[in-house]
């Protein structure tokens, strides 16, 4: 067995056993598209090992409906995160109060994805463009949404053992990750074949951060979970 196949293997099998224990923690019940997303990767993940179809997601348009889709699953998951984190402030305010959080994430999401003009920029097709676009854009704002967790946790009286913020940690973590790995790839010459061997070997650090980020999370989950104070205008 190649390294890349061990590696490869290793992160479904990671995927899986997380996807059993959110199942079997009910967390799906309380982040159902966190639960969805992961189901989501497991299934992209496996499918080039069945014979199948492998030849479907290897074609152009079918990596990006699914580029499509992993966006507007993290998307979801980004506002699931933030209305679950500020549900003691969102549970004793009015209801506009979600959609004002689900808005502003979209139009963060929206400005990073508009801003964003990686090096060379012009260079990619259409296609090429808007799957480093998403891919920016979705890791931008999932450490946007851990910085904002580790400057407001204080004052929310939300523990670090919290589900909601140990699933924040690790997506911040990894998409830290995966943020320099695609500025790394954009920065590469293609047209030579030392390129591909670097563009190959940023791709294998990447599933070793997913890798990690699995056990992560399989460690944390299959923990007690802190819960949280209740929030309260004075602060008790």
């Amino acid at each position: 067995m190649t390294l890349d196949s061990s590696l490869d293997l290793l992160s479904l099998l990671g995927t899986a056993i997380l996807l059993g224990l959110v199942v079997f923690k009910r967390i799906h019940k309380s982040l159902p598209f966190f639960s969805s997303y992961l189901l989501f990767l497991a299934l992209v993940g496996a499918a080039p090992h069945v014979e199948k179809f492998n030849d479907a997601v290897r074609d152009r348009r079918v990596f990006l409906v699914l580029s499509v889709a992993g966006t507007g699953f993290a998307f979801l998951l980004l506002i699931e995160l933030s209305i679950s984190v500020l549900n003691p402030i969102c549970s004793s305010s009015p209801g506009w109060i979600r959609l004002g959080v689900a808005c502003w994430l979209a139009l963060l999401f929206v400005s990073i994805w508009r801003s964003v003009q990686p090096p060379a920029f012009d260079n990619f097709t259409a296609y090429g463009a808007f799957v480093i676009r998403s891919d920016l854009a979705v890791s931008s704002s999932q450490v946007i949404l851990l910085l904002a967790l580790a400057a407001f946790s204080q004052s929310l009286k939300i523990p670090w053992g919290d589900r909601e913020v140990q699933i924040a940690i690790g997506l911040g973590l990894y998409s830290s990750v995966s943020f320099l790995a695609t500025l790394l790839q954009l920065h590469l010459d293609f047209r030579n074949s030392a390129s591909l061997v670097q563009s190959h070997n940023i791709d294998r650090l990447q599933t070793i951060g997913w890798i990690c980020l699995m056990i992560y999370w399989i460690v944390s989950f299959a923990q007690k979970v802190s819960y949280r104070h209740q929030f309260t205008p004075q602060g008790e």
